[in-house]
């Protein structure tokens, strides 16, 4: 199955993130666009941590994703929403999952994927994040796993226009073998939901694709 899913915003989400890097060098001066990102960033980074004031989360997610703290942010908001089951709660953390890479974040998801004590959703959206913490061009949504079942398996998407994730911090060195073994657990196990059995299966199936094509 091939989709598009928007390089543009990648895009978008490099340059942002390259304006909000600090300047390194000896003597430079400080670009006033670049300072002010910097501060929204800040600023976005606390209304979403503190959910004050409300009003304006929406622009904090809108500009989160091309901050440095996104990784951290997403990380946090997810572990937040263990127990919550609506799919649309994680949309703004899927987003920056899409686009960045970051060590922070796929611990978070890591942890909620293999947390039983976790709401469904919350753990089949997790097992998405690794997805595309871990591969380069694939991608399912979870209303695609809720019309899958355990027999026909994931129903993985190729993605043909991802553009390259942003990599905020990197991953560990054994990312690939720590969501293996949590996703097989899962998905070998019929006391799981089945959402989440083929959430798993998702992971296993998206690395074992990535690693034949490299071959």
């Amino acid at each position: 199955m091939r989709r598009s899913r928007g390089a543009l915003i990648s895009l978008i989400v490099l340059g942002a993130v390259t304006l909000a890097l600090p300047l390194t060098s000896t003597g430079a001066q400080a670009n006033p666009d670049s300072v002010k990102l910097r501060d929204e960033c800040r600023l976005a980074a606390q209304v979403i941590r503190t959910g004050q004031p409300a009003p304006k989360m929406q622009q904090s997610w809108d500009l989160i994703a091309g901050c440095p703290e996104a990784g951290a942010v997403s990380a946090m908001a997810l572990r937040r929403l263990r127990s919550d089951s609506d799919p649309a709660h994680f949309s703004q953390v899927a987003v920056v999952g899409f686009n960045v890479r970051d060590a922070e974040l796929f611990t978070a998801a890591l942890d909620v994927a293999g947390d039983q004590g976790a709401s469904t959703v919350a753990r089949a959206e997790s097992f998405i994040l690794l997805v595309n913490q871990l591969t380069a061009d694939r991608d399912v949504s979870y209303g695609e796993l809720t019309q899958a079942d355990t027999i026909s398996g994931c129903p993985l998407g190729w993605l043909e226009d991802r553009g390259a994730p942003i990599t905020l911090t990197p991953l560990p060195a054994d990312a690939a073998q720590r969501a293996t073994a949590v996703a097989s657990s899962v998905s070998e196990s019929p006391r799981e939901p089945s959402v989440v059995r083929i959430a798993a299966d998702c992971v296993t199936q998206g690395l074992r694709q990535q690693a034949d094509r490299q071959h």
